[in-house]
């Protein structure tokens, strides 16, 4: 039988540092979290708890820490789990856990020190250890004694066991250093993305969706004298469940959507909404805002897990895939992949299906198509409310001009239903060829002839693609804050966005580019009443007609072999409706024709571009 000469990592140090920055700005929370959780599932208990609060004893500045009532940890057995890289008190595979979490995104961001003190059932004492990042960027276990007899290991006497582990007998408290003596690791980190109090509560309610049956989680609200009251941790899904409007599961190709509709972020509750295991009562939607996301977004879901959760502007981009063309800030879709390979990387931050991204476009469709009725209605209720420009009169000027754009009238898709060949081309410099390749060399110099097609009519299979129509204008909608169609933050200062799955222009009429035009005119005519809402369904026909054929001429575009751009970026809509002489030319036409000549002349045209916050001039 041979052998065989194991590898071995030669810089730990770097390997671990390189890790650490693939992991969230709060990935450790989770991973001592859920450390946490596995030791109280070993220890069989039906009360686990686990507790993250500052740590009473580490002087004047406060240090974060979190303590469990698991199963605890021996002197040796720390020295084998923590300072061993991939090494884990739980079953390592591939499907759980690898034992490189917590070294990886905890270590590395406290290279001051994680101080583990742990404790045995029917032990009086605990011991201890402390992990750290050495002067010479290596990580390993620091020694207690300054002689020359080094000792991993502490004895860390019974009255330093916390209340948390008293109850039990065992568990384990993790002390997070940080960078240094005086850095207060119980404040929100830089990168953190908050200022909350609640901010480690928050994290494990979005990072969760459901907390095991048997476990409890609380949060110590930070404060500078480390006097913030402890908060239960519940995850997403209870929260999600006591408030929505209307709720459901839809089955997709591979996967499960689960929806809810929320109340407006103002609303009262007519009845008190009280979470499991959570003593305080909820009147308010407010009321969840400090330690969930109680607006609309969206995440991936596995094993009660949230991956990849997008909130504001790019998780409403996804809303408008699933169909979700108005009320977003009201809308959560978690997709969770039930068939496939499914896995995580190992910094446990994305979800990986049959080694690659979970496929959010093609599940978006599938949801869109088989729409449940409650959302459907939801929808449907802001467009009720809706108030167009003459549709018709833009969608006959489209019409006038899409001879002049060369549409072609196949586009490639792997998935086509149509075999391409030289009767179908598809465009490129000079169209035509399989491909749409240039029917010249580089050089000018006629391209090689094709290979004779092989005998008895067989002929090489082309590549694939789907008809194309002249007459296929995208559909558009106007979004406002005022009429509850645009959420805040959607598009901000941006003009339209363009989805091409639902080949859907969604234009914001907040916009202050827009906006300045009808200010602009409206002013002109200051005795005549309504006249603001006149000006705007004016303007709104050009803006319209110079947005929608920037749409049309991208769909050309964006198939050159020499472009990058293959989507069409909201802030290059914008940039399509900023030269000005053109729309001034022809706002001033149209508003001239329907209201008559101005009461007021300006004197020059507007500013398009005024600074936030300053009027235009």
């Amino acid at each position: 039988m041979s052998k065989t000469l194991k590898m071995k990592v030669d810089n730990t140090g770097f390997l671990l540092d390189r890790m650490g920055k693939d992991c969230a700005p709060l990935q450790y929370v989770r991973e001592l979290t859920q450390n946490g959780i596995e030791a109280i599932l070993r220890a069989g208990r039906t009360d686990g708890q686990i507790v993250w609060e500052a740590d009473a004893q580490h002087g004047p500045v406060q240090k974060l820490s979190v303590t469990d009532n698991g199963d605890g940890m021996s002197g040796d057995e720390m020295i084998r789990y923590i300072n061993t890289l991939s090494s884990s008190g739980s079953r390592q595979a591939l499907d759980g856990n690898y034992g490189v979490g917590a070294k990886i995104a905890a270590a590395t961001r406290n290279p001051a020190g994680l101080l583990y003190l742990s404790w045995r059932e029917g032990v009086s004492d605990g011991e201890a250890v402390q992990l750290v990042r050495d002067p010479t960027g290596q990580y390993g276990l620091v020694s207690f004694q300054d002689s020359d007899e080094f000792d991993f290991v502490a004895r860390v006497p019974a009255e330093m066991k916390p209340d948390t582990v008293q109850r039990t007998g065992s568990g384990t408290r993790i002390v997070l250093l940080g960078r240094s003596d005086d850095h207060d690791t119980c404040a929100p980190p830089e990168d953190a993305g908050t200022n909350a109090a609640q901010w480690v509560r928050k994290y494990l309610n979005t990072r969760y969706f459901r907390i095991p049956k048997n476990i409890r989680i609380q949060c110590q609200d930070y404060s500078p004298g480390a006097d913030g009251g402890l908060r239960p941790v519940t995850g997403q899904g209870p929260m999600l469940d006591a408030v929505a409007l209307a709720k459901g599961t839809t089955p997709l190709d591979g996967a499960v959507a689960h929806w809810w509709i929320l109340p407006t972020p103002d609303a009262k509750f007519p009845e008190p909404v009280n979470l499991p295991g959570v003593g305080k009562h909820a009147t308010s939607m407010q009321t969840f805002n400090p330690g969930y996301q109680n607006r609309g977004h969206v995440a991936f879901l596995f094993r009660d897990e949230l991956y990849d959760l997008s909130i504001g502007n790019a998780a409403y981009a996804k809303l408008h895939q699933c169909g979700v063309i108005f009320g977003a800030d009201r809308v959560v879709i978690y997709m969770e992949p039930t068939a496939g390979d499914i896995t995580t990387n190992t910094a446990r931050t994305l979800l990986i299906v049959n080694g690659g991204s979970p496929p959010w476009t093609d599940w978006a469709q599938q949801f869109r198509d088989a729409m449940p009725d409650a959302l459907r209605e939801f929808i449907e209720s802001f467009d009720a409310k809706r108030t167009p420009a003459d549709d018709e009169a833009v969608r006959e000027r489209i019409k006038e001009v899409l001879q002049l754009f060369p549409v072609p009238k196949y586009v490639p898709s792997p998935t086509g239903a149509e075999e391409l060949d030289d009767e179908n081309p598809v465009p490129g410099n000079n169209s035509g060829g399989r491909n749409g390749s240039r029917s010249r060399g580089e050089s000018g110099e006629p391209a090689k002839p094709r290979p004779p097609r092989a005998a008895r009519g067989l002929k090489p299979k082309g590549p694939r693609g789907d008809r194309t129509s002249q007459n296929d204008v995208p559909d558009w909608r106007w979004k406002y804050l005022r009429d509850g169609t645009r959420s805040p933050g959607e598009m901000e200062d941006k003009a339209a966005q363009y989805d091409p799955s639902t080949n859907m222009l969604l234009i914001n009429g907040d916009f202050r580019g827009f906006n300045v035009w009808v200010d602009y005119f409206a002013s002109q005519y200051p005795s005549m009443p309504a006249v603001r809402e006149q000006v705007e369904q004016q303007v709104q026909l050009w803006w319209e007609q110079t947005l929608l054929e920037a749409v049309i001429a991208h769909r050309d575009y964006r198939r050159s072999p020499h472009w990058q751009m293959q989507e069409l970026s909201d802030e290059a809509l914008t940039m399509a409706v900023l030269p000005r002489y053109h729309l001034f030319t022809a706002f001033k036409r149209g508003i001239r024709t329907l209201l008559g000549k101005p009461e007021v002349e300006p004197s020059a045209p507007p500013n398009v571009l005024p600074i936030p916050g300053q009027e235009a001039t």
